[in-house]
């Protein structure tokens, strides 16, 4: 790797959060190591009884989704609310442990009334419904202006009027969709649907195996001694860099295709 600052950076993982990116300096025939540590996240699931009653849920004061509520968290105590609905009476909030790597299940149990009380929810003022999708439907996080609301989408979750950003996370074997800008407005559904393309798997091997060479694909060098990576559907040209004592090969044209794995192999041979 040509020597200089380099920023690295690491995709999302469901179920872990995402290190920050980082930045080291690569020096001249040092090595620099660069370790991301991804840390366990626990479920939690929100549940209200009755089902289907279209009440907000909170969690730690922020709106997530209605009706439910479905997605990783980082551990720790979370306090978890309900939002209020016409002809029932809200819950009392709960204060709930997450835990890495396990599943935290709270039931909101609304009781019927004919004159409730205001519940201990955040009022939401003035809202429209927002109903965030995937195409296909993947475990992608839901992020509107900043906030994680839910894993898997947004089940027509009210959500104060204006304009909203919706932002989608990375899923393993697709190319993530472009964050969206929308206008929530009083009364009406406003619809956002995430496309998730399906990418391609390449697998660079090099012959004989354990050559320190580079694979450079398009111009852009991958990784050494191999390489095995995601890439969007289309021709690339695949090349290895010298070794000492080998002929190298002559870069090859392959072309990747949508959700299948294109295997190239890299034939070094003596003089």
């Amino acid at each position: 790797m040509p020597v200089g600052t380099r920023e690295v950076c690491f995709s999302d993982v469901v179920g872990f959060a995402t290190p920050a990116c980082r930045t080291v300096t690569v020096s001249v025939g040092q090595t620099t190591v660069v370790e991301g540590v991804f840390t366990a996240q626990g479920l939690l699931q929100v549940g209200v009884a009755p089902a289907g009653l279209p009440t907000t849920v909170f969690v730690d004061g922020e709106a997530r989704d209605e009706y439910g509520y479905f997605a990783f968290m980082e551990p720790g105590e979370r306090v978890v609310c309900w939002g209020d609905v016409p002809g029932h009476q809200a819950p009392a909030c709960q204060t709930v442990t997450v835990t890495a790597g396990t599943s935290t299940t709270v039931t909101g149990e609304f009781t019927p009334s004919e004159s409730p009380t205001p519940g201990p929810a955040p009022s939401l003022g003035d809202t429209g419904q927002l109903r965030v999708t995937t195409s296909p439907a993947v475990p992608a996080r839901i992020v509107v202006d900043g906030v994680a609301r839910a894993d898997w989408g947004l089940t027509w979750a009210k959500t104060p009027v204006g304009s909203r950003q919706v932002c989608f996370t990375d899923v393993p074997g697709f190319a993530t969709p472009p964050c969206q800008t929308v206008t929530v407005t009083l009364g009406e559904t406003t619809v956002v649907e995430g496309v998730y393309v399906p990418l391609g798997l390449i697998r660079v091997a090099v012959a004989p195996a354990g050559l320190p060479v580079d694979v450079v694909i398009d111009g852009v060098g991958r990784n050494q001694f191999g390489a095995y990576l995601y890439l969007e559907a289309g021709s690339y040209e695949v090349c290895g860099t010298q070794a000492v004592g080998f002929v190298s090969p002559v870069c090859r044209t392959v072309t990747v295709s949508s959700g299948t794995q294109t295997d190239v192999t890299l034939t070094y041979s003596p003089p």
